[in-house]
């Protein structure tokens, strides 16, 4: 809980910094599905709105849905972070945040608070469907167990209007367990041997 505190004050503290210069006057972040992302411990919004962070606990893959507006066209920078609880009952090797938006965007500023090992990639935002679409793609390092935390932060720039909406797709990796992990050794190796009896038998002479 301590490091939680540390993160989200450490968040709120940046998103004054940012507010200040990304001159946004309100923002809405809420789970589209609440059995799949419980965001009722809630959402913590820095000054002005320009950072919002989610305390939440995960079921499934879900979605987050935001709508952001400012008092200019001038690209604003908006702080998200997300302190996300495994719930799904299976450990995590990996993490996926896809993010959409009507207009363009760049990723920045990412940081993973915890685990301390994990890694993780920006796919750099393009038109897709009439919609720009970028990620970011965590790795592990120490699989996450149920009841772990998943603590990250980033920032998004944009601009040419003054309201916006974003889409968050938020997807975890789950690492298969060591009993599911040995029945798929056993079934390739059962498939392997079928294949390799039936060329031994087309292979034989006809008697």
């Amino acid at each position: 809980m301590k490091l939680t505190t540390r993160f989200l004050l450490g968040l709120l503290s940046v998103g004054a910094v940012t507010a200040a210069q990304a001159s946004i006057t309100s923002s809405l972040f809420w789970s589209t599905d609440t059995s799949k992302i419980n965001d009722s411990n809630g959402w913590s919004y820095g000054p002005n709105k320009g950072s919002a962070v989610l305390t939440g606990i995960q079921y499934a893959a879900g979605q987050v849905a935001g709508s952001v507006q400012t008092d200019t066209v001038l690209d604003p920078t908006l702080l998200r972070g997300n302190y996300m609880n495994n719930d799904t009952g299976q450990s995590w090797g990996g993490y996926s945040d896809v993010l959409t938006m009507q207009v363009p965007f760049t990723i920045g500023s990412v940081n993973i608070s915890a685990p301390g090992d994990w890694s993780y990639t920006v796919i750099v935002p393009t038109l897709v469907g009439g919609q720009y679409q970028g990620s970011i793609q965590f790795s592990g390092g120490t699989a996450i167990g149920a009841g772990g935390e998943l603590d990250f932060s980033y920032t998004l720039t944009f601009g040419g209007s003054m309201q916006y909406n974003i889409n968050e797709q938020l997807t975890p990796t789950i690492v298969p367990e060591p009993g599911t992990m040995s029945l798929l050794l056993l079934g390739g190796l059962a498939v392997a041997g079928f294949a390799q009896c039936r060329r031994s038998a087309a292979a034989r002479p006809p008697v």
